[in-house]
Parts: C-alpha cells; sequence; structure tokens
C-alpha cells in the first residue's frame, strides 16, 4: 500500500498533504516521505459569523490553508 501511495504522490502536478493531530506523534498519513505539506486534520480554530470562534475537526477545514500554500508557491515560481 505504501508504494502505491507514494508513487500516485509523487506523480507530477500533484501535492501530496499530510493531516496534523493535537497530540505529539504521527497518524498514518504522517509518515511517508512523500508528503508535501502538512495541514491540521484536529483541532482547527474556525471563525464564526458572531465575531466569535469554534473548534472543528477534519481536513476539509484545512483545504483554504492548503490552497493559499499552493497559491504562494504557484506565484513564487512564476
Amino acid at each position: 500500500m505504501m508504494n502505491v501511495l507514494c508513487f500516485l504522490a509523487g506523480l507530477k502536478n500533484v501535492i501530496t498533504v499530510g493531516a496534523t493531530v493535537d497530540t505529539i506523534g504521527t497518524n498514518m498519513e504522517n509518515i511517508y516521505k512523500c508528503v508535501d505539506i502538512h495541514a491540521p486534520g484536529q483541532v482547527i480554530y474556525a471563525s464564526r459569523f458572531s465575531d466569535d470562534f469554534e473548534i472543528v475537526h477534519g481536513t476539509s477545514c484545512s483545504t483554504p490553508l492548503v490552497a493559499g500554500c499552493c497559491r504562494n508557491d504557484y506565484v513564487r515560481s512564476s
């Protein structure tokens, strides 16, 4: 399984994202050397419409962070 994951992550124009956790240590996504960037997977502080914050979980919540990093990398390499 690891060889398949690293092969797919090594394809041209593919960015591999690993998820971080709120405890010291790693989870399965973080042990592969082919990960390009890590983003929060748990305990993500998100703003709310009521000028407050809440804690959310899930890698979907990190999509804006990863997209912003990709955009910055793209601008620097252009």
